[in-house]
């Protein structure tokens, strides 16, 4: 067999390394950034997010806070350049720091739920 020619990436952001050693179970898998990245992936995520907490937040809201989870999760910054990283997003949008974490963690499920049941 001739070597592999492609390379694919399979690293994850500081925040998923992070979510995963805070939520200790056998069933997550790190999701590569690349996945993330991939438009297609994200289709139809916002609207689920949005209904999901139509209660916290007006529509216009949370497609702010789905936006500022996803910048969230895909930061390459550590943990101690997150807290920065939070309050400038949560400051130019008068974003609330601990919501855009609890949306960051519904988007993550909903994110390894796609990945977990798509071909690799």
């Amino acid at each position: 067999f001739p070597p592999n020619t492609t390379t694919t990436t399979t690293t994850t952001t500081p925040w998923i390394q992070n979510f995963l050693s805070t939520h200790s179970s056998d069933f997550l898998l790190p999701i590569p950034r690349d996945y993330i990245l991939d438009a297609f992936n994200l289709v139809h995520l916002a609207p689920i997010i949005e209904q999901q907490t139509q209660n916290l937040f007006s529509s216009q809201e949370s497609k702010l806070y789905y936006r500022a989870a996803l910048r969230r999760i895909l930061s390459n910054e550590d943990d101690d350049d997150v807290g920065l990283v939070l309050d400038q997003i949560s400051q130019k949008q008068n974003l609330i720091p601990e919501q855009i974490e609890k949306v960051a963690d519904m988007l993550y499920m909903l994110l390894h739920g796609r990945y977990v049941l798509s071909p690799r």
